[in-house]
């Protein structure tokens, strides 16, 4: 299957938009917010402006899901095939993201807010996310991928505000206990309930006549995606737990 012209128009108007508020927005916002950004090394400073644009896509891509998840009427777990307008603009605007980080990424490879497994993230996501925008198969198991963009802004106000100095300030601590729950609730809740309905679909008859690419989405990306989630989580937890007990002990 080969992308629809929306499709395409939709991505590189999202890949564009993106690298726009990279080049021209974010540091500009980020020099009139703190003074400490200017004193940020330059692979700091990209850290920071990669964050800073990550939050804006994903707090559009995930009120987008957020919506559909509450709202829609026609994206449910046995649906095989339907097209939903508003989840494709989702994916493609996903996918025009990650190419414009990924290309940051490259000119920049020294940006220590990258590790291996965002790496793996972002292809496995790239190629998702193509997958999906030119299928119309599988909404309720596309829609549960761009969930998990709702626990993105937690994280990303997390990194900027630690390189930005306020790791003391309140809004980084209530941060970091939202950013955990949301973790949860968007990225490793879902889990059992993904593969339970996911195992029904796969006995079904019309699941033989899914596409080779959403196949391999749902049998191979979907499993490595939700092992990638539960060691974040597990990062992410124990994190918090080492952060509390040395704050409890301080205080005793």
């Amino acid at each position: 299957m080969t992308l629809s012209y929306d499709g395409l128009l939709y991505m590189s108007a999202s890949f564009a938009f993106f690298m726009f508020v990279y080049k021209y927005v974010v540091s500009a916002a980020l020099r009139g917010c703190s003074k400490a950004y200017e004193s940020l090394p330059r692979e700091k400073r990209v850290g920071v402006d990669t964050s800073l644009m990550a939050l804006l896509h994903s707090t559009l891509v995930g009120s987008m899901a957020l919506y559909l998840f509450l709202f829609s009427d026609v994206i449910t777990p046995t649906v095989i095939r339907q097209e939903v307008p508003l989840l494709k603009l989702a994916v493609c605007i996903l996918v025009g993201y990650i190419m414009a980080d990924t290309s940051v990424l490259v000119c920049n490879p020294t940006a220590d807010v990258y590790d291996w497994s965002m790496f793996v993230h972002h292809v496995i996501c790239l190629y998702t996310g193509y997958a999906a925008a030119v299928s119309a198969e599988l909404p309720y198991y596309q829609l549960q991928w761009t969930l998990m963009e709702l626990f993105n802004p937690f994280n990303n106000l997390r990194f900027i505000l630690k390189e930005l100095g306020q790791k003391t300030s309140t809004l980084y601590q209530v941060n970091g206990i939202v950013l955990v729950a949301m973790f949860f609730l968007a990225r490793v809740a879902p889990i059992p309930f993904f593969w339970y309905h996911l195992t029904s679909i796969i006995q079904s008859e019309d699941f033989s006549g899914v596409t080779f690419s959403m196949k391999v989405v749902a049998l191979v990306l979907s499993p490595t995606m939700h092992l990638l989630n539960l060691f974040w989580f597990y990062k992410i937890f124990t994190g918090l737990l080492k952060y509390l007990s040395t704050k409890a002990e301080k205080k005793v």
